[in-house]
Formats: structure tokens, sequence, C-alpha cells
């Protein structure tokens, strides 16, 4: 049947490009969380540098580490 058919072809058409949205936006969200991680672990070494020259106590990185991490969650 003709409308069975054209009702397929429209719906494997939308399907398509649902996909294609979903691949972008993973590969945005994936790029996202890359950059945020790569600062965080620049960011985290500078602390950790801080706690070794006794300037930050292991409580405040600590607290400031959760705060981190929580907020990269997000």
């Amino acid at each position: 049947m003709r409308a069975h058919r054209q009702t397929d072809e429209r719906l494997e058409a939308v399907e398509r490009r649902i996909e294609a949205i979903y691949r972008e936006a993973e590969k945005d969200i994936q790029k996202r969380a890359d950059e945020y991680f790569k600062k965080f672990e620049k960011a985290d070494a500078e602390k950790r540098k801080l706690v070794e020259q006794g300037k930050l106590s292991e409580g405040e990185y600590a607290h400031w580490r959760r705060g981190k991490l929580l907020y990269g969650k997000r």
C-alpha cells in the first residue's frame, strides 16, 4: 500500500534526523566535559602545590575539590 510506504519513508527520515541531532549533542557534551576536566586537572595540581607549601590546609583543599567535582557532575 502506497500510504504505508510513504509513512514508513517519512518515519525513517525523521529517525535519521533525530539520530544525527543526538550524535551531535553527544559530541558537544563530550567536548565540554573534556575541557572541564582538563581545566580541573590543572587547577587541582595548583591547589595540591599550595597544600604541600602549607598555604592551604587539607580540609580546605578537600572542600574545594568536592565542590569542583560536584559542579563537574552537573
